[in-house]
């Protein structure tokens, strides 16, 4: 895990749809970069816009703003066309509380593992 992270909130412009995000997706391979760096990615809508939103991890801060710019954004551009992304915000993550329901860095969390006596009344099993 890295400890640098901002969280993306991509807005596509007017017409882009969902489905045209899928489908590009499903017929592009990830590289190793998106692959390393992104941690999650997924499709929203804001004020009638498709939105993705992704959490892009590093090791130096400065390194994310880079590979946004190298290789994300320049992909975007390449399946929907200049001017597809319309908005771009950005938020930086300082401090994981909960990550996939049960992991709790700052309170369950020793050596990478649930402690052993944290109660299994408290795990969320869907």
């Amino acid at each position: 895990m890295f400890t640098a992270k901002q969280l993306y909130t991509i807005t596509f412009k007017l017409g882009i749809t969902r489905k045209q995000i899928v489908e590009a997706m499903k017929k592009e391979s990830l590289t190793k970069i998106e692959l390393k760096h992104i941690s999650e990615c997924s499709i929203g809508e804001r004020d009638g816009h498709i939105i993705i939103v992704m959490i892009i991890e590093s090791r130096l801060m400065s390194d994310i703003i880079e590979i946004f710019n190298a290789e994300i954004s320049p992909k975007f551009k390449r399946l929907f066309g200049d001017g597809a992304i319309v908005k771009t915000d950005v938020l930086t993550l300082n401090v994981s509380i909960v990550m996939l329901h049960n992991y709790m860095p700052l309170t369950n969390i020793y050596n990478g593992k649930i402690k052993e006596d944290w109660p299994d009344d408290l795990i969320f099993i869907d």
